[in-house]
């Protein structure tokens, strides 16, 4: 970052934001992703007001959208807390530590086999700490992530009696999920269904 050109506008979307220790996946909280909405949305606005000319017709574009951006995160919100409400379990076990934010916004509590990397590799003691884990919460799914390998969730869901699903760290877009017109919202509403089936929400 400290390379880039000064014409380059550099904008630190987590200021300001409560973090979770090593965690960098702040985006699968929607009300962290309005708090970086708004921010880039100024920075724009501070671009716009350099160029008087456009300044009028791009500040009232810029508000529009983030009005509707902002809106349509605050209904992804409210299905997650409402979707997620009341489940058989709260523990979300998942293969790798993606989604530390996502637990800590709607009460779940994150279990990982692994920890941040897709590079790290559990001991067996850690995979039989994960599979007495999983029979003692009740836990039914073992959820790992999308385009990453399933052989850890797969391990433990074998002896701990349990099925596999995919969730979606919503870090990269697949050429299919391009082709289908995926948005953030929609991702983040796939992974409300997955949730719900696999923690057994009513």
């Amino acid at each position: 970052i400290d390379s880039l050109p000064k014409r380059i506008v550099r904008i630190d979307l987590f200021d300001g934001l409560p973090r979770l220790a090593d965690d960098p996946h702040v985006w699968l909280s929607p009300t962290a992703m309005q708090h970086m909405a708004t921010a880039t949305a100024a920075a724009f606005e501070q671009l716009v007001s350099e160029r008087p000319p456009q300044r009028t017709i791009a500040d009232h574009t810029i508000a529009v959208h983030l009005a509707n951006y902002i809106a349509s995160l605050t209904g992804l919100d409210g299905a997650l807390r409402d979707g997620l409400a009341h489940c058989a379990t709260r523990t979300l076990v998942s293969s790798h530590r993606s989604f530390g934010y996502l637990a800590r916004d709607y009460q779940l509590e994150q279990a990982s086999i692994a920890g941040l990397s897709p590079d790290d590799e559990p001991s067996a003691k850690q995979l039989q700490t994960m599979i007495d884990l999983a029979r003692h919460k009740h836990v039914t799914t073992i959820f790992f992530d999308r385009n990453m390998p399933s052989d850890l969730a797969r391990t433990v869901a074998r002896s701990a009696d349990a099925r596999v699903a995919v969730l979606d760290p919503v870090e990269t877009f697949t050429a299919e999920q391009v082709q289908q017109g995926a948005t953030y919202a929609s991702v983040m509403r796939q992974n409300l269904a997955e949730l719900r089936t696999g923690l057994e929400c009513t």
